[in-house]
């Protein structure tokens, strides 16, 4: 008996009930049967998924933390593999998602940051003092490598630019300058320890 294959057109010979002319297009079709099945259900399934990962969350946590401790090396070169393969794609899905979800994330990120404000904190400045003489060369290096760019957007804005500090200053001026008194007891200090060591010596 004579069939067109569902998947590639192609006509082949069966004695049976076969839909597609090979191995090839036999996976083709459950692929597609898949693929059709979630755009049907796509809440459905969300709704399914989402409800298996809350009853379930710090199983699915160690699990995926365990298999990724164990494969840590082959993730991250994969990861990093298809990142170079697709920089310009991933970067512009990105920039666009940013850019229609922009309110939104920011709404997300501020309560995050007022919920955990006192461990971001702490975790950003160990980090700083772990890390200072690295962070201040790589900025300087940054700034090197753009210093024309800078030169060129502060000439380019340089009203705006002053009319913000201006303005930020005026608003914060209190904490600017209780910042500055405390310095300049700090440089008092250290002043006079240095004359009180000298003296002991």
């Amino acid at each position: 008996m004579i069939k067109c294959c569902a998947m590639c057109g192609v006509k082949f010979d069966t004695r049976g009930g076969a839909k597609t002319c090979g191995k090839k297009c036999a996976n083709d079709a459950i692929r597609a049967r898949k693929k059709a099945f979630r755009e049907a259900n796509r809440e459905a399934i969300r709704a399914r998924n989402k409800a298996h990962y809350e009853a379930n969350r710090e199983a699915i946590r160690a699990r995926d933390k365990a298999y990724y401790e164990a494969n840590r090396e082959a993730i991250c070169a994969k990861d990093k593999a298809y990142y170079e393969a697709n920089r310009e794609a991933i970067r512009a899905r990105k920039k666009a998602f940013r850019e229609a979800n922009r309110e939104a994330i920011r709404a997300r990120d501020k309560a995050h940051y007022e919920a955990n404000r006192e461990a971001i904190c702490a975790r950003k400045k160990a980090s700083r003092e772990a890390n200072r003489e690295a962070i201040r060369a790589k900025g300087k290096a940054y700034y090197e490598a753009n210093r024309a760019k800078y030169k060129a957007y502060y000439e380019a804005n340089r009203e705006a630019i002053r009319a913000k500090d201006k303005a930020f200053r005026e608003a914060n001026r209190e904490t600017i300058l209780g910042k500055q008194r405390e310095a300049r007891i700090d440089g008092n200090q250290n002043a006079n320890n240095i004359r009180i060591l000298g003296m002991e010596i």
